[in-house]
């Protein structure tokens, strides 16, 4: 970290010429007009505006345009600042674009005019109107600014004082001292600039404590700056694209977790900075001793590969009912899955095989996620997984590396009993032990997670959690708050059926009404016997009791069976 002093000229030059940058993560420009007169103000005063914080990413891969020989720095904190300092200057930042808004309309809308206060004989600031525009006391402070030296402003004075009805031809010498002071104050006052060179991961951090009340940086939204200047093309052509297509299906993913993924699969890490560093190269996969770039177009030979491992593990997750990564208590988790899937099953031709070694694949990943392995700061555990992964020389041999880093476990029917909301990987559990034995919904008779009878599994589909006994109908019989929200007591319904058909009556009422035949609830493991527990107005504690108790103890037996079926493959 470096700390040095720069001129407010010295800064906008910097801007204009491209030697500051602006990374894509920074939001618009949104200072008001009155907010850049303030500033003119608080220049012209000498009173300090802050200092800037600029990322110098020295290590990463940036283009040299014709005219550009040294990497760019990235303003961090500050951007609102130096943008208006440019207009101030009347100078165009480098970075500006006129598709948000053209800037010769910015220019006008901010533009901070002066005039000669008769009393101080000071400079008075206001921002320009019809009347001050046509009015010879104000002048545009950018036409003052953007002076390069003394001589030229001096051509400034006599061309103000040379017009007709000037009142300042008669003292030129006092409109000259009163510009002048305003020219040299703030094109000389210095602001105070820290450099930081930090991996991306520090940079998000301090960017977002910078910004704790306004926008929240994410570290994917620095890696797709860092991508956008070392590969646009392909960042537009093929990885916007590729996550827009996965958000349609229900995974939205964020560029973090295919960029860490792509990276882990080739070289065993999770770190982004490792993918992009200047003289990344990696060895295209089936072209002994040749090198390509890792960043490069569909040709080279890891990006089509690993498009073709994240769809075959989104089939797979899919055919196991994971229809939506909203699902997951951790999308990190992803990770590593289609590390795994790229290295050993992308481009096998035995389905049966790869199904079963997904099972066990797909085990591994669920307790992995029980754990909050991947969860928070997770780049540690995923780097050391990655390793794993491509350390062995089979699936079967990763697989092995990657469990004997979990805890052994098995659900008790005490698990069932937690709070629904509270633990999201048993609510998973519980919403897969049902999809795998076939749970259908309790009115439509459609199998979760389908359309329709026969139609294939919906992309994107997101449980809507059930309370078997309404909350409210548990309320009113006196019980507990903790037990009311046992995962016992939840299903998986469609969401019309659950919030506009069932929502409200107890089951005593509405598996009558709707005709719900026992095999329905059995296939979500409720005893059929439910249709005499209570009444219509309020169900005893204890009836209630043993009704989650027994439920849980069915749905923990039932989730053994799940995850020992899924670890014989």
């Amino acid at each position: 970290m470096g700390l040095t002093q720069l001129t407010v000229h010295e800064v906008v030059k910097k801007a204009v010429s491209g030697y500051f940058q602006l990374p894509a993560f920074q939001r618009p420009f949104v200072w008001s007009p009155d907010q850049v007169k303030e500033l003119a103000v608080s220049l012209y005063s000498g009173y300090p505006i802050g200092t800037l914080l600029l990322w110098e990413p020295s290590d990463w891969a940036f283009p040299k345009g014709p005219s550009s020989a040294f990497p760019a720095h990235w303003i961090v904190d500050g951007q609102q600042r130096t943008t208006a300092l440019c207009l101030l200057f009347g100078q165009r930042p480098n970075w500006w674009d006129d598709r948000d808004e053209p800037w010769d309309g910015l220019l006008r809308r901010n533009e901070v005019m002066a005039a000669i206060n008769p009393v101080s004989r000071e400079l008075d600031f206001a921002l320009a109107n019809p009347v001050r525009r046509r009015d010879p006391n104000w002048i545009p402070v950018r036409r003052i600014l953007a002076r390069e030296t003394e001589e030229s402003l001096q051509e400034l004075v006599d061309d103000l004082v040379a017009r007709p009805g000037s009142p300042q031809a008669a003292r030129p010498g006092s409109l000259y001292a009163a510009l002048h002071a305003l020219w040299h104050r703030i094109r000389t006052q210095s602001i105070p600039v820290i450099t930081v060179n930090h991996d991306v991961e520090d940079v998000v951090e301090i960017f977002t404590r910078l910004n704790r009340q306004g926008t929240q940086v994410r570290e994917a939204d620095v890696i797709v700056a860092v991508l956008g200047a070392a590969e646009p093309g392909w960042v537009r052509s093929e990885l916007l694209v590729f996550l827009r297509e996965l958000a349609d299906r229900g995974f939205d993913l964020g560029p973090g977790i295919l960029t860490r993924a792509l990276i882990g699969m080739e070289r065993g890490t999770a770190r982004l900075m490792d993918g992009v560093r200047s003289g990344g190269q990696l060895p295209a996969r089936g072209k002994e001793g040749t090198v390509e770039p890792f960043w490069g177009p569909p040709a080279v030979g890891v990006w089509p590969r690993f498009k073709e491992a994240v769809a075959l593990t989104l089939r797979h997750l899919n055919d196991r009912g994971l229809l939506n990564a909203e699902l997951l208590p951790s999308k990190n988790s992803l990770i590593p899955l289609f590390a795994f899937v790229g290295r050993f099953l992308a481009g096998s031709a035995s389905g049966a095989l790869d199904r079963r070694v997904f099972g066990r694949a797909f085990r591994w990943f669920l307790m992995a996620n029980r754990e909050g392995r991947y969860s928070g700061s997770a780049v540690t555990a995923l780097s050391q997984d990655l390793a794993r992964i491509t350390r062995a020389d089979n699936a079967q041999q990763a697989l092995h590396a990657l469990e004997e880093t979990l805890e052994p476990w098995t659900p008790d029917p005490d698990d069932f009993l937690v709070d629904y909301r509270k633990d999201r990987f048993m609510r998973l559990l519980l919403y897969l032990t049902l999809f795998q034995r076939g749970a259908v919904d309790w009115v439509n008779g459609v199998r979760i997670g389908f359309e329709r009878p026969g139609s294939l599994v919906s992309e994107g589909f997101e449980p809507d959690w059930h309370h078997i006994f309404p909350a409210s109908f548990l309320r009113r019989s006196g019980i507990p708050e903790e037990s009311i929200n046992a995962l016992a007591n939840v299903t998986v319904l469609n969401e019309r059926t659950n919030r506009y058909r069932l929502s409200r009556w107890p089951p005593s009422v509405y598996v009558r009404h709707f005709n719900i035949p026992n095999e329905h609830l059995e296939s979500h493991l409720v005893d059929p016997g439910i249709v005499e527990t209570g009444t219509r107005e309020r169900v005893s504690v204890e009836a209630y009791e043993a009704f989650i108790r027994n439920r849980a103890e069915r749905l923990a037996q039932a989730a053994r069976q799940y995850l020992d079926s899924l670890a014989r493959g």
